[in-house]
């Protein structure tokens, strides 16, 4: 059986970061030639959601998802307010959850997948990519970024194993 070989490298991302809006934009087209909309619907969705689901498992590791490095701890005044509102005293972006439980995925882009979030929450998402005027906890990629290695091979394992499925 000939490899299927998949390559989405940062050169398919083309974020836009700003404090009225967060989207990550990953351009598929090479990898939705050929396919069915079906199929292409299929395959944005995967990716989308291996997305989101890796960029909370790294919140939860205390990490982020474009570097691979730990956050920066908190300060023990912020541990303290966090504490006090029934959160961990943790730098896992979750005081309130609100945040990393509106990041999500939009399929209906024509030749790929955005991952957003939604207006209401953009600008503290923005101030922790950008750590202007917080610590700078980066949970999606910037302008001219990808994900980190282990993510964007998680990504490439996605589409590879959905390409598989489709030969059979």
């Amino acid at each position: 059986m000939k490899r299927c070989l998949v390559a989405i490298t940062k050169k398919n991302f083309q974020n836009s970061i700003s404090t009225k809006k967060i989207d990550v934009k990953v351009n598929l087209s090479t990898e939705l030639e050929g396919l069915t909309v079906a199929q292409k619907k299929d395959l944005k969705q995967i990716v989308g959601d291996t997305i989101v689901d890796e960029v909370r498992e790294s919140s939860r590791k205390k990490t982020s998802s474009v570097t691979g490095r730990a956050f920066p701890k908190l300060s023990k005044e912020y541990r303290a307010i966090k504490r006090s509102a029934g959160g961990v005293g943790q730098p896992n972006l979750r005081l309130t959850g609100n945040m990393l439980d509106s990041l999500g995925s939009n399929t209906n882009r024509a030749n790929g997948v955005s991952v957003t979030i939604p207006e209401h929450q953009a600008g503290k998402s923005f101030n922790h990519i950008k750590g202007d005027t917080l610590p700078k906890r980066q949970f999606l990629p910037d302008k001219g970024q990808a994900f980190k290695k282990e993510i964007m091979k998680a990504i490439n394992q996605k589409v590879r194993d959905f390409k598989k499925t489709l030969k059979k």
